[in-house]
């Protein structure tokens, strides 16, 4: 029997509210890495102040999932955008466009919640951020978790 791949790295790693989990595979020679990380968001009307989140590798990567596990629903009506940006405090719909964030708590992904400009996976280079933004209304008194899984893209 032989093994088409094979597991080269599992490690998870706790650091405060963060939640940081690496695996990855060996195939032909190529080592293939996909990580996780756990974010949780805040709730700021500013750009970028429900999410932020750099580019923690210092080369692209390849935003292969975007889970917001919304657990409290903001207290006025608003919506929300997720994307890849250039600065930190950068609104961005490139992931998930127009989020209600006062409907209802519940699960959003970069599948099913695109909005009209969400494009799915998305490459993120070495500078960029990820941001989670108040597109329009009120962000107060909200709060959930964004998990966001990434591949490194080998040189």
């Amino acid at each position: 029997m032989s093994m088409i791949g094979q597991l080269i790295q599992l490690g998870l790693n706790l650091t405060g509210k963060k939640v940081n989990c690496v695996y990855g595979f060996k195939i032909g020679g190529v080592e293939q890495y996909k990580r996780q990380v756990v974010v949780t968001l805040t709730e700021d009307e500013t750009g970028g102040g429900i999410l932020s989140w750099a580019n923690p590798e210092g080369e692209t990567i390849l935003i292969t999932s975007l889970i917001i596990n919304l657990t409290t629903a903001s207290t006025g009506a608003g919506t929300a955008d997720f994307g890849v940006a250039a600065a930190a405090t950068t609104l961005s719909d490139t992931l998930m466009d127009g989020i209600d964030t006062n409907a209802a708590v519940g699960v959003f992904d970069i599948v099913e919640d695109e909005g009209t400009n969400g494009v799915g996976a998305q490459l993120m280079t070495s500078g960029q951020f990820l941001t989670g933004s108040a597109k329009t209304g009120d962000a107060a008194g909200l709060a959930g978790k964004a998990f966001i899984e990434y591949t490194k893209i080998p040189s």
